[in-house]
């Protein structure tokens, strides 16, 4: 317990007594006081935050400028949350989150400036899959989906930031 405007020291005072070095660790003034109620006026100001990763997996690939992913969200998840966020894909692209696709937990992704790679469409369209050619995108390496994302630990609002 301090008072505000009093000199505070802070030593390491288990150290033994006649070892050769200075035990004074720090010292200054109290910048705050807090109250008993902390948690609701203090905690919220710090930026204290966890970067967090979900991964996905590309479903299909409609066009070279839409890929729709799964594996990223619950089916029982706000979309409204994550849209308009960014995300990576294995193959080098980035996308932007639009929303939620059907009520699975899907969710499509619009890529501004194109695939790099336009043969991805034919590979992983919904045609292609109709052909039988899965066992050809089952060989193939999975194209993943990375979304990464700020969460503020004393935020209440549970609000997700992207830089």
């Amino acid at each position: 317990i301090v008072k505000p405007d009093t000199l505070i020291i802070g030593s390491k005072l288990d150290s033994d007594i006649n070892a050769n070095f200075c035990r004074l660790a720090f010292y200054g003034s109290a910048l705050i006081t807090l109250t008993q109620n902390y948690r609701t006026t203090f905690l919220p100001t710090l930026k204290i935050f966890k970067i967090k990763t979900k991964m996905g997996q590309v479903e299909r690939i409609p066009n070279t400028y839409k890929v729709i992913g799964s594996s990223l969200f619950k089916k029982e998840t706000n979309m409204n949350l994550f849209s308009g966020l960014k995300v990576k894909l294995t193959t080098g692209d980035e996308g932007v989150i639009d929303g939620a696709f059907g009520q699975s937990g899907k969710v499509t992704i619009r890529i501004p400036k194109g695939l790099q790679d336009s043969s991805l469409v034919e590979k992983w369209s919904k045609k292609a899959k109709v052909k039988s050619n899965q066992e050809a995108q089952e060989s193939d390496e999975k194209i993943q989906i990375v979304l990464q994302l700020k969460r503020y630990i004393y935020d209440k609002s549970k609000k997700v930031i992207q830089n």
